[in-house]
């Protein structure tokens, strides 16, 4: 998704307001070890730092079970009910920071990709969770984080390939990427 950001961005003649930096982090499962080495030592500096997207587990789409699983976890009411609304291989989850544009734009850019979202709002300076996106929470930047399905392949050999949705990446990276340019072109 990082990679597919960073190729529409390069392609596009018009560039947001603001310096976007692309970054792909190592030991997120050893303790957010690149991501909060990064926020101690940035190549940019964190007091111009106004927003951090992170992507973790993209690819992978959700079944209605695994949607089941996922909305009880957020206790969310009727549950039963708005799973057979939920188009599976569109669903995702975006953990964002409340009060900042962020919640907007997710919304206003779902409007031309169709993903269907399930928002969940952190306050500033909270995000919970082994992602990176943790990491910049921590230093007080606000962040959006998209996810698709926990699958029961999570860290195992049968994680395979062939069970990437390309169309679904494709989706959450279009998503992304209108979302990251107009934060960034504010």
């Amino acid at each position: 998704g990082v990679m597919n950001i960073a190729k529409a961005m390069a392609a596009n003649p018009v560039k947001p307001k603001r310096s976007v930096v692309f970054a792909l982090w190592t030991g997120e499962e050893k303790g957010l070890l690149g991501s909060r080495y990064y926020t101690l030592n940035p190549t940019f500096p964190m007091d111009k730092t106004i927003g951090y997207l992170n992507y973790d587990m993209i690819s992978r789409p959700y079944d209605a079970t695994t949607i089941a699983r996922s909305l009880q976890r957020y206790n969310v009411k009727g549950a039963e009910d708005l799973v057979k609304k939920i188009r599976a291989p569109w669903f995702a989850t975006v953990n964002l920071t409340e009060g900042t544009p962020f919640a907007d734009i997710v919304r206003e850019m779902n409007a031309y990709v169709g993903l269907d979202l399930a928002m969940n709002f952190n306050a500033l300076g909270v995000g919970s969770g082994g992602s990176d996106h943790a990491s910049f929470a921590g230093v007080k930047k606000p962040f959006v984080y998209y996810m698709a399905a926990m699958t029961s392949d999570y860290h195992q050999p049968s994680d395979s390939v062939e069970k990437v949705s390309g169309e679904l990446t494709a989706k959450i990276s279009q998503h992304g990427y209108l979302t990251m340019f107009k934060f960034a072109d504010q």
